[in-house]
């Protein structure tokens, strides 16, 4: 119980740690710890977490590490009763899991036991932590057994029929959207009103707000997405051009091209109306919404977007290329004018795929990943690689075979499969992956230049192969993955009653963390 116990704590750290990452690194004094409220040289007995409850952080992690440990003795107890052990390759797996900690062990100075105190609490030895990893690695084996046999038996009658059993957990919708807003304090830091009167602004807030809401009608009555995105590109353009093009044209001048001084000029020009257009579309990118799950019958009265959208009695499902005009008026049911605090805004929507299941077909590929730079590979490699795959039948076996080869064993080969579109992580890999015709056996390589935040650029190389003819449809796969969490589920549940646990308590508090 030592081991999970701190294994849970750290990995909490270790969670939030990678979370504020970016924050972290640009604070010398803050720390993972103060940010989540943990003193690491105190007892994590003596620490609240909760002061409603009193929950100290060694209750709060026991009760983590005491749920896991649960649900892992009732898998190895079932699969004991089912007969499945662990075999070589398992074993093999937890050795090199030993093995890393003692060679984390050596690089930090420590002596094995000690090292494995410090990551686990006093008195943890090798054969505790091998028996946690024999008995998690039993556990995971034989869960994963049985998830696969209900993974393998779905089909699509009775993927349909639990779809349609739970239709709200699994259609969405896709929006635009842009909002209009004014407030009376906005309107008093403007210069050209700083001598005007309290009853002045409040005047000027209230045709300011007959203003927005003509916009936000004008905008509502367009008919299409692309009309939508070029009448809110001219909003922002209005708004925003004049300061950000005066910006970028200072900035080029003083690279610019050019002999002469209207040539200079010309080129800045130029530059600047690149990068605001490029800002234009950007920012027209972050207007669309996609899959806008339905927050549950019990919500939708209370969500006005939602219920437009998925409908609700008597109030029918939106339409896609429909419109939605959502006001919010802070003094809207104030009376007491000391207490109105002049706030308005109406955000326009405009439904660009109607509430429903998501059809789009899945993808599954095999890649062998060449990373260039320092030591890495070039393109010159790169591109030897992809002539030796192409010559003869071209496999995933066969690419997986290429990288275990002088001079790829430093590449990197997988498989991904049911692959979503836009889930790559990189475009190039997206663009060429989800073009219509893919067909089994298609390959190409791809170069992909990723730059850090050093502005570093590293080039990677991926030789990537398509495994199968066009996956299951994007909503086949989520209400399948459901449907076999809920047989998980109530498959655990009986093995529980059948396997029950007993939770020594006593023994759990006297860890010490």
């Amino acid at each position: 119980m030592s081991y999970y116990i701190h294994s849970s704590y750290s990995s909490y750290v270790d969670y939030y740690q990678q979370m504020y990452s970016s924050f972290l690194s640009g604070s010398s004094s803050m720390s993972v710890y103060t940010l989540i409220g943990i003193d690491p040289n105190v007892s994590l007995k003596k620490q609240v977490k909760d002061s409603k409850t009193g929950e100290t952080w060694f209750q709060y992690f026991a009760q983590e590490a005491t749920t896991q440990v649960e649900e892992i003795l009732v898998y190895c107890q079932a699969a004991k009763a089912a007969g499945v052990e662990l075999d070589e390759e398992d074993q093999a797996s937890i050795d090199m899991q030993i093995q890393y900690l003692e060679l984390y062990a050596q690089l930090y100075g420590y002596s094995f036991n000690s090292y494995l105190n410090n990551l686990y609490g006093q008195g943890v030895k090798e054969r505790d932590v091998r028996k946690a990893l024999e008995l998690s690695t039993l556990a995971s084996k034989f869960a994963q057994q049985i998830q696969d046999g209900y993974h393998d038996a779905a089909t699509l009658e009775t993927v349909e029929k639990f779809f349609n059993e739970n239709k709200n957990d699994y259609i969405n919708a896709d929006y635009l959207s842009y909002t209009f807003k004014v407030t009376l304090k906005e309107l008093k830091a403007l210069t050209e009103n700083k001598d005007k009167t309290d009853a002045e602004l409040k005047e000027i807030y209230a045709e300011k707000k007959n203003e927005l809401i003509a916009k936000a009608e004008a905008l509502a009555a367009l008919k299409t997405a692309d009309e939508f995105k070029a009448h809110v590109k001219e909003l922002w353009l209005t708004e925003n051009k004049e300061n950000l093009h005066k910006k970028y044209y200072d900035e080029a001048l003083k690279t610019a091209k050019g002999e002469t001084e209207d040539e200079k000029k010309a080129d800045a020009t130029k530059t600047a109306d690149e990068k605001v257009e490029k800002d234009a579309q950007d920012y027209l990118e972050t207007l669309l919404k996609e899959e806008y799950a339905h927050p549950g019958e019990d919500n939708l009265d209370k969500n006005e977007l939602a219920k437009w959208i998925f409908g609700k009695g008597d109030v029918a499902a939106a339409t896609v290329n429909s419109t939605k005009q959502i006001t919010t008026d802070a003094d809207k049911d104030v009376t007491d004018e000391s207490k109105k605090t002049y706030s308005y805004s109406i955000t326009v929507y405009f439904l660009t795929r109607a509430a429903s299941r998501v059809e789009d077909t899945t993808r599954t590929f095999s890649y062998m990943l060449m990373t260039g730079g320092k030591d890495g590979f070039t393109e010159e490699q790169a591109k030897a690689a992809l002539n030796l795959f192409k010559k003869g039948e071209t496999t995933k076996e066969k690419l997986e075979e290429l990288a275990k080869t002088e001079p790829y064993k430093k590449s990197t080969f997988n498989t991904l499969e049911e692959v979503k579109e836009g889930s790559t992580g990189t475009d190039e890999v997206d663009e060429w992956l989800y073009t219509a015709d893919r067909a089994a056996g298609d390959f190409e390589l791809i170069t992909y230049k990723m730059t850090d935040s050093t502005t570093k650029t590293e080039t990677t190389y991926y030789i990537i192969v398509f495994v199968d003819e066009i996956g299951p449809e994007e909503w086949y796969i989520d209400a399948r993955d459901g449907m076999v969490a809920d047989q998980m589920e109530s498959y655990y549940e009986d093995l529980s009653k059948t396997h029950a646990v007993t939770i020594n308590q006593k023994a759990i508090d006297k860890t010490r963390v």
